[in-house]
């Protein structure tokens, strides 16, 4: 009830004399208090109401209310933003507002969400993936292949090691291999020490306290990550 009432009270503040940037710290509480994206949604269709043009910001702070939403179906609802984002001839998609929509898909998990649903969301991202291989214009980096592994987890258990070791490889290739990508790997191979023990050189992993697999990502080869640009994002994957 307290959350509510803070956004009303920011509602009626910004709407006052509401710019793009108003609108978009709007929809950004919505985003934050986990719980009213058709909200936050009502809000950006406010702005084109009111002649304000929502930017790439409100769309993906948008993208975001639906992602850590308790709601049905948020992958659809994430995919739906971005399909309106590539019809509007005034704002440019980015990697940003695609990996916004993957996380979209890896969230829609956990014993509430059914199979059909955790189906869809897996189908989404792999077109998603895919359409980023395709694209001159914004390819796949770290936080694309990270977030696709998380994705991974969705599948079931006969295609989930296919498509992990897939993704992975297509990281390695490509160069972005950091120290985000190394630890959601071993999350997504978790109980299948084989994946690891193919996809890496031998003496790069280790245990820690709690018996979790973790990656010494400094001993990888440095070709693996040639493409990541914060050269700190390599350290170590714990």
């Amino acid at each position: 009830m307290r959350n509510n009432r803070n956004l009303l009270v920011i509602n009626v503040f910004y709407f006052c004399h509401a710019d793009s940037l108003s609108y978009s710290s709007v929809i950004n509480a919505y985003a934050k208090s986990n719980s009213d994206p058709r909200s936050a949604e009502r809000i950006l269709n406010q702005m084109t109401t009111n002649c304000v043009s929502p930017d790439i910001v409100c769309f993906n702070s948008l993208i975001q209310a639906w992602s850590y939403s308790t709601e049905p179906n948020k992958a659809r609802k994430a995919k739906n933003i971005l399909d309106r984002v590539e019809r509007n001839e005034h704002v440019y998609s980015s990697i940003g507002l695609y990996n916004s929509v993957l996380q979209a898909c890896a969230l829609s998990s956990g014993s509430n969400v059914s199979p059909n649903e955790r189906s869809e969301a897996l189908s989404i991202a792999c077109s998603l993936f895919a359409e980023l291989e395709k694209s001159k214009k914004l390819r796949p980096n770290s936080l694309i292949y990270g977030t696709m592994l998380k994705c991974c987890t969705l599948a079931s258990k006969e295609t989930r090691e296919k498509l992990i070791i897939d993704v992975f490889v297509k990281c390695k290739n490509a160069g972005h291999v950091d120290a985000r990508v190394a630890y959601l790997l071993c999350m997504a191979a978790q109980n299948s020490r084989r994946i690891l023990d193919d996809l890496l050189i031998p003496g790069v992993t280790r245990k820690d306290a709690k018996n979790r697999t973790y990656i010494l990502t400094e001993k990888l080869p440095p070709v693996w990550s040639r493409n990541v640009k914060n050269r700190d994002a390599r350290k170590r994957s714990r």
